[in-house]
């Protein structure tokens, strides 16, 4: 991005961190699929300040980072693991590779989601806290 980016630009970057619901998840379904090649990053590290600074250290001139969160409201947790597991593409695809399995997959899903939901009476009240990263160049 940065030799894409012009002397003076600016690079603004949106991630889910590790300690949000997405690292848990993460791990949860990573331990499902085939091992991440050498040269790959786990994508929780992208929601990380050091990684962050770390990337573009070499050529940024400034770094300002806010934690948001963005939440997911359904009538139910089951409800929206339907949704879930029906409609996004990595889960699409763990069904195909899994077979039999992927409903080990979804319980561990499902399991990480009902550690974090803050929902109540069978609700799902689902905040996912991102990065916001800015770094100028």
């Amino acid at each position: 991005m940065a030799r894409v980016c012009r002397k003076g630009g600016t690079i603004a970057v949106c991630c889910w961190t590790p300690e949000g619901v997405f690292g848990p998840l993460s791990e949860a379904a990573g331990s499902f699929m085939p091992p991440r090649p050498d040269f790959a990053e786990p994508p929780p590290l992208w929601g990380t300040e050091g990684h962050v600074r770390e990337m573009w250290g070499d050529v940024a001139t400034a770094f300002e980072f806010e934690r948001h969160s963005a939440t997911i409201e359904w009538e139910s947790l089951d409800g929206f693991a339907d949704l879930f597991m029906e409609n996004f593409p990595p889960m699409v695809m763990a069904r195909q590779r899994l077979g039999d399995r992927f409903g080990e997959l979804r319980s561990a899903v499902i399991d990480v989601w009902g550690r974090f939901n803050e929902g109540e009476n069978g609700n799902l009240r689902l905040p996912q806290e991102y990065l916001q990263a800015i770094v100028r160049l």
